[in-house]
């Protein structure tokens, strides 16, 4: 499980790096700590989570690159659907990441 996770984060922060025209979300604008500010969702069907929650909360998707798109609710991007197949093929299920403002 550590090291699913240290890859995650792994491919996440290289993806950052290594395209500039893309930029993050700003973090909360609220001072207050202890929010949840992203939340990032690895599966290893991404085609199926996209539809599943289109359909449950309208949520639009934004490709990023061939593993990852961002998570749009209306305007606002509110976290990101990583292809976990590409990081992680033993992977069965979905599973859900958050970052907290702290």
């Amino acid at each position: 499980m550590k090291k699913t996770l240290l890859l995650l984060g792994m491919t996440l922060l290289l993806n950052a790096c290594v395209s500039p025209q893309k930029s993050v979300p700003p973090v909360s604008q609220t001072p207050d700590n202890e929010v949840f500010v992203w939340h990032d969702l690895a599966s290893n069907s991404p085609a199926t989570s996209e539809a599943f929650y289109k359909a449950l909360f309208g949520w639009e998707f934004q490709k990023i690159d061939s593993a990852y798109s961002e998570i749009l609710q209306g305007e606002v991007r509110v976290g990101g659907l990583i292809h976990a197949g590409k990081t992680n093929p033993g992977q069965q299920s979905a599973v859900w990441f958050s970052t907290v403002k702290v």
